[in-house]
């Protein structure tokens, strides 16, 4: 009878064991998936920073070239002397 009761208890403690482990490693699967998706998240918007900087360093470059070709022109037109 007391071997029975101990027998009870120790396979309702290991089946509590096993649920609360169960449960622990969905936790951290969840966690884990969230914390993909925010890296994922984070890394995409750098990306986006850094071609928005890019372009607009490109359409700043553009402009300053049009700009010195237009100068070049016109003073390539001047005649001096």
């Amino acid at each position: 009878m007391k071997t029975q009761i101990i027998d009870e208890a120790r396979e309702a403690a290991q089946q509590e064991a096993r649920k609360v482990m169960e449960q622990a490693q969905l936790s951290i699967q969840q966690e884990r998936k969230q914390a993909e998706l925010q890296f994922r998240n984070e890394v995409s918007a750098l990306a986006v920073d850094i071609a928005t900087k890019v372009v607009r360093g490109e359409m700043a470059d553009e402009k300053a070239q049009s700009v010195c070709g237009q100068s070049a022109g016109r003073y390539g037109k001047t005649k001096l002397n």
